[in-house]
Order: C-alpha cells, then structure tokens, then sequence
C-alpha cells in the first residue's frame, strides 16, 4: 500500500497484507510516538486501526472515494517496545 499522506509516512505504517476486505497493518515502535510515560499514544493507536480499515475497505471498492464517520476505540492496555499489528 503507498502511503496516502505524509501523516501515515509519519508513523511508518506498513501493509503486510490486504484482501478480500481484510487487511492486516503494522506501525513500528518509536519514542516519537509515545506519550510522556513512554507508552504508544492513543491516537497513533487509533490511526493505525483506522489505516486498517481503511486498507481492507479499499480491496473491495478500490478508487471509490470513502472516510472514517465515525470510530470508537478502548484500550486494553498500554504498549510499548513492539511494533503493532492491526488486523481488519
């Protein structure tokens, strides 16, 4: 997937795999994208959900024009020294 935007090149989001309206996503750890107590911040979080998302919805319209409305996300727990995997 060639990143959309400079906001996605940001948080190295990479496409390991998107077919049939599935999707799986992956952004490396980096202290640039942490909050103060050194966990993954939410939004970056958030973006990589929304990415994923974005990417299995993709495989089934392809150029059709399309955007998140809306989007909950919770938390489990916080993360940090791994690169995250979202699947969708």
């Amino acid at each position: 997937m060639k990143t959309p935007c400079p906001y996605m090149e940001y948080l190295q989001i990479e496409e390991i795999t998107r077919k049939e309206g599935t999707a799986r996503l992956a952004m490396p750890f980096r202290e640039e994208i942490t909050n103060p107590n050194g966990f993954v911040q939410g939004g970056a979080i958030a973006s990589l959900a929304d990415a994923a998302l974005a990417a299995a919805l993709s495989s089934l319209t392809g150029d059709a024009l399309f955007f998140t409305a809306k989007m909950e996300v919770r938390f489990k727990s916080p993360t940090k020294d791994r690169t995250l995997v979202c699947d969708s």
